[in-house]
């Protein structure tokens, strides 16, 4: 019994070390972790197998101390422990090949999912004048080891979504590492729309994502997948407080601010609410700075 249990445990951890040396890598888990439960219950199903066979000789033995001669009625009892002492070796001789099949699945299946998505990548920018120092401002509290929710506020209209588009244009290019998420929220909040926006981004299949039978599950696979990764979460239109709990998203500071969280709003109030640390207003230059680009 003890031998089973061991082998079962150090398929286990096997298995999770397998996983940890390719936790770098966002993936579709499916495939692999049907063959990892499949492998599982095969090696549960055989230890059920021989605790009851172990249990059925358990009681022959008991059963000897009743026996009134060494042949007669000991002759089929002494034959049958027999046969069930050799099913229990042939048995945990199957155990010991499933063992085997366990330390080659990591190497089989190595948990290969496609590597982490790039991302949205370029988006088209429309051609501004006057956002060179929001921008450089703005950059420089994403470069900062201290700051992890940017908020860009400003009247409808002035240029923050295409301010954004240019921010997730310079992260793909200054940021390789990072996995640039682009979600629009809109004035509707949508928690389902803006979490299968994520799920995409990420590389959550479809298949895993139906699997999900409430949010609370669908946010924790967002969550167990971006807490690997460094990452810039950019919303685009945020009319209220969003709590990032609820989509997925593990707050900045919880990866000492290496991960980022930027949005866009026409509410200055929603950057509070957003616990951005910082935020920027976006308006248009007045007549003299606009002159001063000319000059």
């Amino acid at each position: 019994m003890e031998k089973v249990g061991d082998i079962i445990w150090d398929i286990a951890k096997y298995l999770c070390g397998c996983a940890k040396q390719e936790a770098g890598f966002i993936c579709e888990l499916e495939e692999n972790l049907q063959s990892l439960k499949s492998k599982w219950e095969e090696l549960e199903a055989k230890k059920k197998d021989v605790e009851n066979e172990l249990k059925k000789l358990s009681a022959l033995k008991r059963g000897k101390r009743h026996m009134k001669s060494i042949f007669g009625s000991n002759v089929s009892t002494t034959f049958r422990s027999y046969k069930v002492g050799k099913k229990v070796a042939k048995m945990l001789t199957e155990v010991a090949d499933l063992t085997t099949q366990g330390q080659r699945f990591g190497k089989d299946y190595q948990i290969t999912h496609k590597p982490p998505c790039k991302g949205i990548g370029q988006i088209p920018v429309d051609k501004t004048v006057g956002q060179d120092l929001i921008f450089h401002q703005v950059w420089s509290s994403i470069e900062a080891n201290n700051v992890g929710v940017i908020g860009l506020w400003g009247t409808g209209g002035i240029g923050k979504t295409n301010l954004l588009k240019k921010i997730s244009n310079e992260l793909g290019e200054r940021k390789p590492d990072f996995l640039v998420i682009w979600v629009v929220v809109s004035k509707e909040l949508n928690l389902d729309a803006i979490m299968d926006n994520i799920r995409k981004s990420v590389g959550i299949g479809d298949a895993t994502w139906s699997s999900c039978n409430n949010q609370e599950e669908k946010s924790s696979k967002i969550l167990g997948v971006l807490k690997q990764i460094k990452f810039a979460l950019l919303l685009d239109d945020v009319w209220k407080g969003l709590d990032l709990n609820l989509v997925g998203v593990p707050h900045p500071e919880d990866s000492n601010f290496e991960c980022k969280v930027l949005f866009t709003t026409r509410v200055e109030d929603v950057c509070e609410k957003m616990q951005a640390q910082e935020s920027f207003k976006v308006d248009f230059l007045n007549e003299k700075k606009l002159w001063s680009y000319f000059i």
